[in-house]
């Protein structure tokens, strides 16, 4: 039966559970101290490792575009690499990953959601791959009516092979 209760949430409460992540991430965006390191979760079945999500630099830098026109192409784009490592768990799979940058005014841009990224992997098949650490390579766009220096917040979510929730979030600074 599809709808089983997983560590006492319902199955169908999904949007419930994205709202609430959203807030969160509203909330980490207004606060003068947003994480700046990987978090890391921890689930409820012991016997299962904890899940790290975190970006290769806590720091990047704000590139800058020539020819462009707000709000189609961004005068600037922010490379992040956000790094997802299974540590032991298998068949980790992102399903989602939201993107969000705040200035140093606390100007916020819309939230941009991807869905279903495809990791970096240079060999081996996905199976393999959803037991390392997994790396997806993510270009945002900034500079259309907010700031150039501030900080992106990336929110994380999927799920591993046994159905358990991965979730998670990180923040990186932008300079120029």
């Amino acid at each position: 039966m599809s709808d089983h209760i997983e560590s006492g949430v319902h199955r169908g409460s999904r949007p419930i559970t994205l709202g609430a992540l959203l807030l969160a991430a509203l909330a980490a965006s207004c606060s003068d101290t947003a994480p700046t390191h990987p978090t890391v979760f921890i689930s409820t079945n012991s016997s299962v490792r904890a899940v790290t999500i975190g970006t290769t630099a806590t720091t990047v830098i704000a590139q800058p575009v020539s020819n462009f026109i707000c709000p189609v192409v961004s005068p600037f784009f922010v490379p992040i690499t956000v790094v997802v490592n299974p540590n032991g768990r298998t068949g980790v799979v992102v399903t989602q990953i939201q993107m969000q940058f705040t200035d140093s005014t606390r100007q916020s841009a819309p939230i941009i959601t991807l869905p279903g990224p495809v990791p970096i992997t240079q060999f081996g098949d996905a199976l393999e791959a959803s037991r390392n650490a997994l790396a997806f390579p993510l270009t945002l766009g900034i500079g259309c009516g907010v700031g150039t220096t501030g900080t992106v917040l990336v929110i994380v979510n999927g799920h591993d092979g046994t159905g358990m929730p991965v979730n998670g979030q990180v923040s990186v600074n932008v300079s120029r």
